[in-house]
């Protein structure tokens, strides 16, 4: 223990502490209140700009349900612009893009779709953007657009969804048998033992595997005329119907004793 002969002494020790160290101090202090007071003022920003995008969006779905598509561009833009990192802004794009297909805009839907796909952060949100702007490019007949979108779905929760978009792509390209596997992934995928009559019935309207074949290669024309002929045999079978009148020849030669006793 420092042993100080007077006060005095101690007060200049004091001093000299002071401003040796008085400013690191000072300043620590200020920097751990900065940093105190800007946590609480960014997580305050944070929860009010979630609110603000919350409001906006829930405008966007009830002008949505009530068809007014000029709201729903507006509330969409706005969150567009202010609030474009939050999860309502793609889910507002989708959306969007609802609205443009009532309008008949594929082409703004498309655009909607893309925006939510390049933007949405969490995969799954990814994935279900990719899979409505897959269904989007097939109904306009951009092929291999869709099959690239629905090449890069990964999670196994829209696997069903999927393979069942994989065989409608398939029956664009005219290619049944790759659909019905795609059909029959996306049926053993859905659970509930595969019931799904819309999926099932995809499946039924599809050709036959045979259908394909050349008809001189499966043969199958040449059966009608094969059954032609086993139809015509009966008619041989007649003949031996008309053999037992040859019977009646004795009958003419049992009258010929007769005509001796006369």
């Amino acid at each position: 223990m420092l042993d100080y002969s007077s006060d005095e002494e101690l007060v200049e020790e004091i001093k000299t502490w002071w401003q040796t160290n008085g400013v690191a101090i000072i300043a620590g202090l200020a920097i751990g209140l900065a940093a105190i007071f800007g946590w609480r003022y960014w997580n305050a920003h944070q929860d009010t700009q979630a609110e603000n995008a919350s409001f906006h969006y829930d405008v966007l779905i009830q002008a949505l349900e009530k068809n007014d598509a000029a709201e729903v561009e507006k509330q969409g833009e706005i969150l567009a612009v202010e609030f474009s990192d939050s999860p309502y802004t793609v889910l507002a794009a989708l959306n969007r893009a609802k609205s443009a297909v009532a309008a008949g805009d594929p082409a703004a839907a498309i655009k909607h779709m893309e925006w939510a796909v390049a933007n949405a952060d969490p995969p799954a949100l990814k994935d279900i953007a990719r899979l409505r702007l897959a269904r989007a490019l097939l109904a306009g007949n951009r092929l291999a657009e869709a099959e690239a979108q629905l090449d890069q779905v990964d999670n196994p929760n829209f696997y069903a969804e999927r393979e069942e978009l994989k065989g409608d792509l398939s029956v664009a390209r005219d290619e049944p048998a790759q659909a019905r596997v795609a059909y029959g992934a996306a049926l053993a995928a859905g659970g509930a033992g595969g019931q799904n009559s819309l999926l099932q019935m995809k499946l039924d309207n599809l050709p036959p595997a045979e259908a394909g074949q050349p008809a001189e290669q499966s043969g199958q024309p040449e059966q009608p005329e094969q059954s032609e002929q086993s139809v015509e045999q009966p008619e041989q079978s007649e003949q031996p119907a008309e053999q037992p009148e040859q019977p009646e020849q004795p009958t003419d030669q049992s009258e010929q004793p007769k005509k001796a006793e006369e």
